[in-house]
């Protein structure tokens, strides 16, 4: 539990060591006292970032997980150096593109990029203008807007004076985050929330929190305040409190609204308004809370007027140690000499109680020294966040005045743990030592003398997932993600004193797939429609000779024998053939020469079923799995170093992996497959081309040594390319943890968030198809199509579980005539590469299959590495 109380003081604060310039600072510093600590870059980020009067209460976060500090702030003047106070709402800025619909657009002021403190590093950095860390909102000043869920790992703001919020997710994970990591994404609108009120995220209202807003012109006449909430699991906006008969009350615009993770309760209340006299600091002192459970309490008014503009208070932050709200109380009567520096305490236990910490913060060793800035000891500019790994509040201050390039940061602790020097007891409950696979529950047992502030799961000394801050402590592990084999879960208990405890190791095998690594037991499972294993003649059928029945082999253009000459352009008519030394036990061998075209390592395919009556159309879902290997002289020019560089074949687009395809069908060719040259009769069967409109390709698109897939073929359908846009990146591989962002992997040249291919590994390669509702018509389509449909795709290394690459929802090509006559019932093993020079000079490349499987539920995955760890030369063949 973490709700808990710390009633003593002691001055000092047990802490773990910490080798960081941070941690050692944090370690070190007594309670009630501030220390500055240098750090690398903060000035620069002052010259680039601050361009006025910010009037920004907190507009930090701190990202325990991380280690680092998330600085968003808004002021006069945008990001574009290049174009300084040109901003508003972007549509004037040079390589920023616009597509926010501003409202109101206020000229002249717009939301800065995310800036970052890391913990590790002691250095801030700026993200790059146009990235995805910048959000085109506007905004002339954040107030008390900037928000931080730790517990999920998502930064809120709110326009200037407008109705809508901006959500930036650090992780692809929870639910709402998924697809939109390292991005943000505007949030439904808050109906007439045209203030400059104030937010925050309560972690402990509603399921998955909650993002608070209070608005004091909201509800009626001015001052009468309401209070609303955005919860992201629902994804929709409500009243929490209306404020019947204006018992808010308080200023009407320049509000607060702070959050405890301790006491799990958040304050709101305060702003200047428009306001003078007594009426105006009466109104400006008001606060209520609102705790875990919704209840809404009136506190004890203030002792100064609260409010963020240039004449009153500057910070407000929870401490992260006992719960208590922290605030520095700066007053400039005239907006300029600030005059009074105070510290306060607000206890929100009952009804409130309030502590003078610190009548005077004017002094040399404190954060308003007057001899480092004697206009704004305590300026508009002053950003702070709780760091809660190490107990202390963290302070960036802008020092010397506007359009400078100085700043400092400070650390404040606000009292000792309670002489709190026990550690946790931490034990895992489950799982047990043993075997598991799929999904896994961690749940561990802590305990406190004082109270566990949270749980951290780890595999393998690795954190996995989120850490935990309430109990019961319990995450969900994904070991498909894991390597088959064994593992060691722990977890880390940790109160807020810093003390902590690791748990026993459990430790468990990882074994997904079930049975599922033997072939046999495989074809077997239920749901098997059609299985190949590629180890002897049988399944490879007959070299094609202009007649059925399928499966079948071929060399370049269809030839009826193989490994012969074509002329002079050295096409080598190559069919694949059965290896019986292949790697791992036989396989099927497609072998790509030197001075060869496209297709001369020749093509397989093969129908569903042997009479045709196995073709999937709308409403159906249907899945085809595989095992492949290339050598590495295929793949990459380098081998074996590490990482690799991909081959490039000269004028070559990429060789395909395989081809899900139209079936053929008992009858003849339809008049439109015919005259696009995708269908030819043959024996009374209607035997369709590798390149119709429902062509589901696979393909090592580029050569850039990655999965990728497209759908529909050049000149007859069009291609449909699995890609995302997001902002202005492109995620090649959208499903996978990194995305493969085309940025990195072309521009750079590097493949670490991408999945990439192996070599001299069996690889398994899976896709699942769900069509839609089959629709006779689809412009632009060429005919009939599915929509609602989805496309997937996955690859696994040898002996480890298969991962999701791409997951599409789409609409996919049916037929060219707008019928539902052809359907998905074939498969073409294929390297194929379109575009390749047959006068190019290349190491010899093999590439083999092994295990085909068509069905209509999930196989297992062939969890089992292959037998056998080095490659032995086909006969006649030589293996790098």
């Amino acid at each position: 539990m973490i709700g808990f109380i710390l009633a003593f003081c002691l001055l000092i604060f047990p802490i773990a060591a910490n080798a960081t310039t941070l941690g050692d600072a944090a370690a070190a510093l007594a309670a009630g006292s501030w220390v500055k600590i240098t750090t690398t870059g903060a000035g620069s980020v002052a010259a680039r970032y601050t361009q006025g009067h910010g009037y920004d209460d907190g507009g930090m976060g701190w990202d325990s997980t991380a280690k680092k500090v998330l600085l968003m702030g808004a002021e006069h003047g945008d990001y574009n150096q290049a174009q300084p106070f040109t901003c508003g709402n972007m549509d004037d800025v040079v390589g920023f593109p616009d597509g926010v619909d501003a409202w109101p657009d206020p000229g002249g002021t717009c939301w800065k990029p995310l800036v970052r403190y890391d913990d590790a590093s002691n250095t801030w950095t700026l993200s790059a203008f146009g990235s995805s860390d910048q959000v085109e909102v506007n905004g002339g000043h954040g107030y008390d807007n900037v928000s931080w869920d730790d517990v999920n790992k998502v930064m809120y703001i709110k326009d200037y004076n407008a109705p809508w919020f901006w959500r930036y997710c650090v992780n692809n994970s929870p639910s709402w985050c998924v697809g939109r990591q390292g991005t943000w994404t505007r949030l439904p609108q808050l109906s007439n929330f045209n203030t400059i009120g104030a937010s925050a995220y309560h972690t402990a209202l509603g399921t998955g929190g909650t993002l608070i807003a209070y608005g004091g012109d909201q509800g009626g006449s001015s001052g009468c305040g309401r209070l609303f909430g955005f919860n992201e699991s629902a994804g929709t906006w409500s009243t929490l409190d209306a404020g019947t008969s204006c018992k808010f009350n308080t200023g009407d615009y320049n509000n607060l609204v702070e959050y405890s993770p301790v006491k799990q309760v958040a304050i709101f209340g305060g702003g200047n308004g428009n306001f003078g006299g007594i009426d105006g600091d009466t109104r400006a002192k008001r606060l209520w809370k609102i705790d875990a459970s919704g209840t809404v309490t009136q506190l004890t008014s203030a002792p100064f007027p609260i409010s963020f503009a240039a004449i009153d208070t500057r910070q407000a932050l929870a401490d992260p140690v006992s719960g208590d709200f922290i605030f520095i109380y700066g007053h400039s009567p005239d907006g300029s000499t600030t005059t009074v520096a105070q510290l306060w305490k607000l206890n929100p236990d009952g009804a409130g109680t309030w502590t003078l910490l610190d009548g005077n913060l004017n002094q040399t060793g404190k954060i308003c020294d007057p001899a480092v800035e004697t206009v704004h000891p305590c300026p508009n500019d002053l950003y702070g966040t709780a760091i809660s790994t190490y107990g202390v509040l963290f302070f960036w201050k802008l020092t010397g005045g506007f359009h400078t390039s100085t700043a400092e940061v400070w650390l404040y602790r606000v009292g000792a743990s309670s002489g709190d020097t026990t550690a946790p007891t931490v034990s895992i409950t489950t799982p047990i030592a043993g075997t598991v696979s799929g999904a896994v529950t961690l749940t561990a047992s802590a305990s406190d003398n004082v109270g566990v502030a949270g749980v951290q799961f780890k595999i393998d000394g690795s954190n996995t997932g989120s850490e935990d801050t309430s109990a019961p402590f319990s995450i969900s592990w994904d070991s498909t993600a894991a390597i088959n084999g064994g593992h060691a879960i722990t977890a880390v208990a940790r109160d807020a004193a810093g003390n902590i405890t690791t748990s026993s190791a459990v430790n468990v095998t990882v074994s997904n797939g079930g049975g599922g690594s033997d072939f046999t037991t495989r074809c077997a499972a239920a749901g098997v429609v059609r299985c190949w294993k590629f180890d002897s003649d049988t399944d490879l059928g007959s070299v094609y000779s202009g007649s059925i029945p399928y499966p079948v082999y071929r060399g370049h253009n269809n030839v009826t024998t193989c490994d012969t000459l074509n002329g002079t352009l050295h096409e080598l008519d190559r069919c694949p053939a059965i290896d019986a030394s292949a790697p791992g036990g036989p396989a099927m061998l497609f072998t790509i020469a030197s001075q060869t075209a496209a297709g001369a390592g020749g093509q397989w395919v093969g129908n569903f079923s042997d009479d045709y009556s196995v073709r999937f159309s709308g409403g159906q879902t249907f899945y085809v799995q595989w095992r492949q290997r290339f050598n590495c002289d295929f793949l990459f020019v380098n081998c074996p170093t590490v990482p690799p560089t991909p081959r490039a074949f000269t004028g070559a687009g990429g060789w395909k992996l395989a081809d899900i395809a139209t079936g053929d069908r008992a009858g003849s060719c339809t008049a439109a497959a015919i005259a696009a040259a995708e269908c030819t009769t043959i024996g009374g069967v209607a035997s369709n081309s590798s390149c119709t409109p429902q062509e589901m390709i696979m393909q090592n698109t580029n050569h850039r040594g990655i999965q990728q897939g497209y759908h529909g073929c050049p000149g007859s359908a069009g291609e449909f390319i699995f890609e995302q846009t997001v902002g202005s990146e492109i995620w090649i591989q959208n499903a996978y943890t990194g995305h493969c962002p085309y940025s990195e992997l072309v521009v750079q040249g590097n493949r670490t968030n991408c999945l990439s291919f192996v070599a001299d590994e069996w690889l398994t390669m899976k896709v699942r198809i769900t069509l839609g509702t089959f629709t006779a018509s689809c412009a632009p389509r060429p005919g009939g199509c599915y929509p609602n449909s989805t496309v997937e795709y996955w690859q696994g290394r040898e002996g480890q579980a298969t991962v999701k690459t791409h997951s599409y929802a789409t609409t996919i090509n049916a037929s060219r005539d707008g019928t539902e006559t052809d359907r998905y019932g074939k498969v073409w093993l294929l390297p194929y590469n379109t575009g390749k020079d047959d006068s190019a000079v290349h190491p010899t490349g093999y590439v083999w299959y092994k295990e085909l499987i068509v069905s209509t539920q999930d196989i297992a995955d062939p969890s089992a590495p292959a037998t056998g760890t080095t490659p032995t030369a086909p006969s006649g063949f030589k293996i790098k």
